[in-house]
């Protein structure tokens, strides 16, 4: 009789695969913002978890003063951003980052993502769903940040960080 050969399978929580659903429906600009913090964080810190300041540096690289509008403290968010990405924030960094993210090839990555990350992009992806909205678009994003009280402590503890308010 043949030998059954088992495979370990990891079940998601219902927690998990709500934040890979998100994951799979954020717009174009934020999986761009997501790629280049991975790339950054994979470098400079790689035994961290993906956090939001990572992600957020990753928003700073992608779409720059779009995304700083969002903050009172904008000194404090570049200052972050030269921290944690070092001096690899220079254009032939960002030319190279755009050449890799148009060609639609397959990547396995693991990644452990920040449980204050999980919890803003889920609410992000709810936002995105009571508007009818296909993606979740970064204002998504920006305004469940702003509803997580811990996350925007945080932020504002570590990093000195202020969200505006009332958000643009």
């Amino acid at each position: 009789m043949a030998e059954a050969f088992l495979l370990p399978m990891i079940v998601p929580t219902e927690r998990q695969r709500k934040g890979l659903d998100a994951l799979l429906k954020m717009s174009w600009t934020l999986v761009s913002a997501f790629t280049a913090a991975l790339e950054l964080g994979s470098r400079h810190c790689p035994s961290s978890s993906f956090t939001i300041e990572l992600f957020l540096c990753g928003l700073y690289l992608r779409q720059g003063k779009r995304a700083l509008k969002y903050f009172d403290t904008q000194g404090a968010y570049k200052s972050m951003v030269k921290e944690l990405c070092g001096t690899d924030v220079e254009e032939p960094f960002l030319r190279r980052l755009v050449v890799s993210l148009t060609r639609r090839n397959a990547v396995s990555i693991a990644v452990r993502f920040d449980e204050q990350f999980v919890d803003v992009l889920c609410e992000a992806n709810r936002l995105r769903s009571e508007a009818r909205r296909r993606k979740i678009e970064l204002r998504d994003f920006m305004r469940a940040l702003a509803m997580n009280r811990n996350a925007v402590e945080a932020l504002a503890l570590r990093r000195g960080l202020a969200l505006k308010a009332p958000l643009p």
